[in-house]
Formats: structure tokens, sequence, C-alpha cells
């Protein structure tokens, strides 16, 4: 399965302008009363975003639920780092820091690799 969230180098090489891409094949059961998002052995429910690997319910803090949900229901587009804060964290200041570490615990829960993504 090919799945990553990674800060993509910037074409003017600054930081503020690194983007995020979440890579994965997404089926949208239609059947179904609560919308999920399925991806690998993965469900995202995206009403709680709540993150299942089979019938194993894998623990989230909510801001890293939120910043997978928006990934999953945006999937193979290119987000910027500004995009993610202002919808995840509207009208609340805070720094690239918490969304480095949103991506690291995404990429944690998913067996996802940096060197190899």
């Amino acid at each position: 399965m090919d799945v990553h969230a990674s800060p993509l180098d910037s074409p003017r090489g600054d930081e503020s302008s690194c983007v995020y891409q979440l890579a994965f094949e997404v089926k949208r059961p239609s059947m179904t009363s609560e919308h999920h998002i399925t991806f690998g052995p993965f469900r995202l429910e995206t009403s709680q975003a709540r993150l299942w690997r089979g019938e194993q319910a894998i623990p989230l803090r909510p801001r890293t639920g939120a910043v997978l949900r928006y990934l999953a229901t945006h999937p193979g587009r290119l987000m910027t780092k500004t995009e993610l804060l202002q919808h995840v964290w509207t009208g609340t200041q805070v720094t690239d820091t918490v969304l480095r570490v949103c991506i690291r615990e995404i990429r944690t829960v998913l067996e996802d690799a940096v060197e190899a993504p």
C-alpha cells in the first residue's frame, strides 16, 4: 500500500510554502449510514475522525484525527501548511511544530516510513 503524508520540497525553498499530500486509494462505500473512507486495511469514520484497522480502533488525538480527515477527504491534492492550519485550527494561532507532530503521528499509525513513503 502506498500511503504517505509528507512535506514536499518547496520550489521557492522556503518552509512557509511547504505542501503536504496524503496519497492512497480512496473508496467510499455508498451503502452506509455513516460516512467512511477506506484505504488499505484502514477505515476512517469522517464524522468523528475515528480510525480503524479491521475491527481494532486506533486512538488518535483530536487534532491529528482532524488533519487525517482533511487530507483523506481531499485525496490527490497538494496542500499548503497554511491551508491545513486554517482548516484544522480555524481561528487559533499555532506553531508549525504542531502540524509536523500531527503528520508524524499520522505516519506512525499508518505505519508509513519517512525514508520510503
